[in-house]
């Protein structure tokens, strides 16, 4: 642990699931979210949950509650899952959630940035991380979603229905100069305009116009022009030559879930809904769609929605927490810790909480050295064994035994789960996580259990207890599912891991025989008359 530091500032957050996997991905980032406000301590955030969905819809007739739209606006950000129920139609759903929300709140600027994780491949031959590496600008406000035209003669067959498209220069200036000043941030300042003006001969004339009067504001980014129909052959055939690309509602629509594919896959891609003049909180989303196909299953991909939280912070000026927190998912990745959409196996759950692990090491870069500290290196790669010598039951914190193990271990490990005498133990470190881990080489009855922790146990010398992170798990057999642990690090500097109730470890600091070494010593507890254990090193009881 490092000396405590007070959060800088203080996020409002609307969380609205809404529908399909919306509420599992959601839940996801969340839980990323909060890992990393309390690794790094520099923000807090504030969840607010909105249940507006397809089952409020039905249930209610509405999405939004009256009132509704002023409430999000006292959040700083909204982040949003997904929207759409196999017996709703998707225009209700649609415009009844998503767009009533983007379009009153002027989130005109939609951005969808692109680009190949470490770990994952793209489709494309030869195309590796960073040949592909988009954002897309997409107007939100108007042109062909505008809403716009009706329905007349219905059922007659002279039935007549139109669908206009609207673009006013007002609304395509203010989208144009914010691709430019996107693309004049991005290190290649390179800018494609997608227009369709050979056949839409007003609006999408009225757009090249606006395009190349903007233009002459921001001489340092070069500027092209692509139909877009020619745009997809582009995006496929020559990736490298796009960077940054602005397109109409319904062109980059399209072309943003092209570009997700050819990433990799849609499950990872996400999208900011921006109101630049920041009058209005911005929505951030995964680009996904609710995927009732999955839904319940535990198989969603997290990616998209960690991408998006990462959006987010940086849209609040926490741009350092969200590099941070993209590398760990990076991380993720790169380990082959994969839903099925990437080629892996891995479940929702399992990603996630690999991204949670991947924050919590964030907090060993803000410690000091102690790479010459008397202290046992846990990615040291040996593996060391321990037998239990004996088990009893004491009053809360009475410490049972220690035992002289030299500068290479802790002294000791109590575990509140009964074992038998002579049980052989192994340490060793976790390769995926980077845990501390205890496991029987004998049969014994619990599996394994592992402790996450900084790359040196040892006591904090600023007094603030030991550097341990608050997380872990445990996996039993015989009935018992596999759980995770719920730690923290008490006001006596103790370790307690807990589960329903249950005290499954405690480790407490201490000062044993050699002055120069400080180690860890047991300690029992008697909450859940469990008992606990005292340890050897060298699988003698003597």
């Amino acid at each position: 642990m490092s000396p405590s530091v007070l959060p800088n500032k203080t996020y409002n957050i609307a969380a609205i699931p809404a529908d399909g996997i919306g509420p599992e991905v959601i839940g996801a980032g969340i839980t990323a979210l909060n890992a990393l406000s309390e690794t790094l301590n520099t923000f807090k955030l504030n969840f607010t949950t909105y249940d507006w969905s397809s089952e409020t819809y039905k249930k209610t007739g509405k999405y939004i509650p009256d009132g509704g739209l002023e409430e999000l606006k006292k959040h700083d950000a909204i982040l949003f899952g997904a929207v759409g129920a196999p017996d709703v139609p998707d225009h209700i759903s649609l415009w009844g959630l998503r767009l009533a929300i983007c379009q009153p709140l002027q989130q005109y600027a939609n951005v969808r940035p692109t680009k190949i994780f470490r770990g994952t491949e793209s489709p494309l031959r030869k195309c590796e991380t960073g040949d592909l590496d988009w954002v897309i600008i997409r107007e939100n406000s108007e042109g062909e979603y505008a809403g716009q035209g009706g329905r007349s003669h219905r059922g007659k067959a002279w039935e007549v229905a139109t669908e206009t498209a609207i673009f006013s220069r007002h609304g395509v200036e203010r989208i144009m100069r914010f691709a430019f000043e996107t693309a004049q941030k991005r290190p290649r300042k390179l800018l494609t305009v997608v227009t369709k003006s050979n056949a839409q001969r007003n609006g999408m004339v009225l757009w090249d116009e606006v395009a190349a009067e903007v233009a002459k504001d921001f001489p340092d980014v070069t500027v092209d022009k692509m139909l877009v129909d020619a745009m997809t052959t582009r995006m496929v055939l020559k990736p490298d030559t796009l960077d940054t690309i602005v397109a109409t509602n319904l062109h980059a629509d399209i072309l943003s879930d092209l570009a997700a594919a050819l990433a990799g896959s849609i499950g990872i891609a996400p999208t900011s809904n921006l109101d630049p003049t920041r009058e209005n909180p911005s929505m951030f989303e995964p680009i996904h769609g609710s995927a009732f196909d999955i839904t319940g299953m535990g198989v969603a991909n997290p990616v998209a929605t960690f991408w998006t939280a990462a959006e987010m912070l940086a849209w609040l000026g926490e741009e350092d927490a969200a590099k941070k927190l993209l590398d760990c998912v990076e991380n993720v990745c790169e380990m082959g810790i994969l839903t099925r959409d990437l080629g892996g196996n891995a479940t929702t759950r399992e990603v996630t909480e690999a991204v949670v692990g991947q924050i919590r090491k964030l907090a060993a870069a803000n410690t000091p050295d102690q790479s010459n500290a008397p202290c046992w290196n846990v990615n040291d790669p040996q593996v060391f064994t321990i037998t239990v010598c004996g088990s009893g039951t004491a009053a809360d914190g009475q410490q049972l035994a220690t035992s002289s193990v030299g500068t290479e271990l802790p002294t000791a490990i109590g575990i509140g789960i009964p074992q038998v005498p002579g049980a052989s133990y192994q340490y060793f470190i976790e390769p995926t996580m980077g845990y501390l881990c205890l496991a029987p080489t004998n049969g014994a009855a619990m599996l394994q259990l592992c402790v996450e922790t900084d790359p040196y146990w040892c006591v904090d010398p600023f007094g603030m207890g030991p550097w341990v992170q608050a997380a872990g798990w445990w996996e039993g057999h015989n009935g018992y599912p596999n759980q995770l642990l719920s730690c923290a690090v008490d006001e006596n500097q103790l370790l307690s891991c807990q589960y329903g109730g249950y005290d499954y470890l405690e480790l407490g600091p201490a000062i044993i025989n050699d002055p120069d070494w400080l180690g860890w010593y047991p300690l029992l507890s008697n909450k859940s008359d469990r008992g606990s254990q005292y340890f050897s090193t060298n699988g003698s009881c003597n």
